[in-house]
């Protein structure tokens, strides 16, 4: 009798396992992030990707590759299949496909402040992120990485002024670099290596960069004055392949893209924390923090408004994206 009970509860136990959602399966991701080994950061996601292993109960495993040089090229890994996706960064977007709207947020002087990318990107993120995806990859999500501002030796006053002096720029090809060079001002483009030394012999007068780097590469020894209206707005795009996706249900994806949206999140703070840390370890430096004149901030937004017109518009970018692009760029600074 109890042989016949236990057979009778065994195939009992086994139907309901068939006829129940087979969420056991564990999802591996494998993932690109445009973050160097041994920083604070790569720690920071870890500890992130192990928090996520053990809330969902083992179901979600991320397993992170992070770069080890500048040549990193985590896109054209995802489009050949040997990761699942990536938090892709500008020279990543042509290799997946995501079209020139995936630039829409790198105009220089379109983002007078962190209020205005709230407001523009509450907007368009979404219509955005639905434009980009396409028959390799679907954008998920944007990462804020922060702005780059103008450091400089000297108090300019004037545009003529701000004409004379040399700027260094990352040695990069960036839709954002391209239209800065069509301003008239001066740049030089060098290894950044290489920056310091320059900085020191006068060869270049000022430069572009987020502020912990100005930190990290001791330029601020060679500064004395930071330009307060951010020039550049940095972002990375959460992008995952179609092939994984499609091996997952509804649940799963919806899962996957709120994961990857947390390790965006712990990135940001990461990366807004070193921005605050950088301004008040500049500010006990001596250097000073200073509003560009209004002369300044006045042709900053003639620059944006003529890269954004018809004729210049390199991008090609919609009507809808213009507009909400431009509407910040004559709000008051």
């Amino acid at each position: 009798m109890a042989g016949k009970y236990y057979s009778f509860l065994t195939a009992l136990l086994f139907t309901i396992s068939i006829l129940l959602p087979q969420n056991s399966l564990a999802v591996d991701i494998r993932i690109g992030v445009p973050v160097p080994e041994k920083t604070k950061e790569y720690q920071l996601m870890l500890d992130q990707v192990d928090r996520i292993r053990t809330e969902s109960e083992g179901k979600i495993n991320i397993e992170l590759h992070f770069m080890k040089d500048q040549q990193s090229r985590f896109g054209e890994r995802v489009v050949t299949g040997e990761l699942d996706g990536c938090l892709a960064i500008e020279t990543d977007f042509a290799s997946l496909g995501l079209g020139p709207e995936s630039l829409a947020y790198s105009l220089p002087f379109a983002f007078p402040s962190r209020e205005k990318v709230i407001e523009v990107r509450t907007g368009l993120d979404e219509m955005l992120l639905k434009n980009m995806s396409n028959n390799d990859v679907e954008a998920i999500d944007f990462v804020d990485f922060g702005f780059m501002y103008f450091g400089s030796s000297k108090d300019l006053s004037t545009l003529d002024e701000w004409k004379q002096q040399v700027f260094w720029l990352p040695d990069a090809d960036s839709a954002a670099i391209r239209e800065l060079k069509s301003t008239g001002l001066q740049f030089r483009q060098l290894e950044v290596k290489k920056v310091l030394n320059d900085l020191k012999s006068a060869q270049v007068d000022g430069v572009l960069a987020p502020l912990p780097l100005l930190i990290m590469k001791r330029w601020h020894t060679c500064l004395k004055y930071i330009y307060r209206v951010p020039v550049a707005y940095s972002y990375g795009i959460w992008t995952l392949h179609n092939q994984f996706l499609a091996a997952l249900s509804v649940e799963e994806k919806n899962e996957v893209s709120a994961r990857l949206k947390e390790l965006g999140n712990t990135l940001e703070n990461a990366f807004q924390q070193r921005t605050d840390n950088a301004e008040k370890v500049l500010q006990r430096y001596g250097i000073q923090f200073i509003e560009p004149v209004a002369e300044i901030t006045a042709q900053e937004q003639l620059w944006l408004k003529q890269w954004l017109s018809g004729e210049q518009n390199e991008l090609k970018l919609s009507e809808t994206v213009l507009q909400a692009l431009s509407a910040p760029a004559m709000d008051e600074k």
